[in-house]
């Protein structure tokens, strides 16, 4: 931030406004609101990225006046009571009361004959169409912010910023953590125990074989580098696999007897299996 004039504009952006600052010349310079929306996308989108089309209405710049607010479109003079600053003084008992001016009403400039469209403020009301960008790897609860693209400003002035705040759903099969994503995997009891490969799907719908070290644990995550989200510096998170384990409902004659003789065999330890 720089300095209380950002901290309170910052403050302000939250409601929607927009403020007055100063030009070089020391005139008021008004600025458009600040306009926020929200788009909810996949996990996919957030892979690969995406373009998301809003539709609003909001004030922009008057064709007809330039956004001058004046009828032949030139820019208004300053205003003479304030110098346009917008702002006059007074001194009431040991305080300086700072005022809006009356003959411009804080604008800085004074408009002697207004512009028939936008009725002297140079702005009008119109419906627009913004195309907003995605990167890839966003992150749920980003703020995109496009510089400009707000509302604008009367009389020629800044036009305010748009904001967007992204929302990822949940994903059914992977959850995010950072840029590395986590999936769940059920194998049977052989396989943990002795080994194997196994084919899972990524996000992007590649097929990828994984091997199954023997005796691997249930709850223990097999690590697959490259595979989780974009980073965004040209590089990808890591995708882990939970194990978990089928247990089959019915069991034939033939399974039955090589579990109880596998059984007979196994360690005496509490628990195991």
């Amino acid at each position: 931030m720089g300095g209380m004039e950002d901290i309170l504009r910052e403050a302000m952006r939250g409601f929607g406004f927009g403020g007055t600052g100063f030009g070089e010349n020391g005139h008021a310079q008004h600025r458009g609101r600040d306009l926020l929306d929200e788009i909810v996308i996949d996990l996919k989108d957030a892979f690969f990225g995406t373009t998301h089309t809003i539709k609003f209405t909001s004030a922009v710049k008057c064709d007809k006046c330039d956004g001058n607010g004046t009828s032949d479109g030139k820019p208004a003079p300053a205003c003479p009571t304030c110098g346009g600053t917008g702002f006059v003084h007074a001194r009431q008992g040991f305080f300086a009361v700072e005022t809006p001016c009356p003959d411009c009403n804080g604008l800085g400039k004074k408009i002697d004959k207004k512009c028939s469209a936008c009725d002297g403020t140079g702005t009008v009301n119109k419906q627009r169409t913004l195309d907003v960008k995605i990167p890839a790897g966003v992150m749920d609860g980003a703020r995109l912010r496009m510089a400009g693209m707000g509302e604008a400003a009367p009389n020629g002035g800044t036009p305010g910023d748009f904001y967007v705040d992204i929302h990822v759903r949940p994903d059914k099969r992977f959850e995010r953590i950072g840029n590395d994503l986590l999936m769940h995997m059920d194998l049977d009891f052989a396989t943990l125990a002795l080994g194997g490969e196994i084919e899972i799907e990524t996000i992007d719908d590649k097929k990828l074989s994984v091997k199954i070290p023997s005796g691997t644990q249930v709850g223990e995550k097999l690590r697959v580098r490259g595979h989780g989200m974009p980073t965004g510096r040209g590089g990808f998170g890591d995708l882990y696999i939970e194990i978990g384990i089928t247990i089959p409902k019915k069991l034939t004659e033939k399974q039955k007897k090589a579990l109880n003789e596998f059984s007979d065999t196994k360690p005496s330890k509490k628990g195991w299996f």
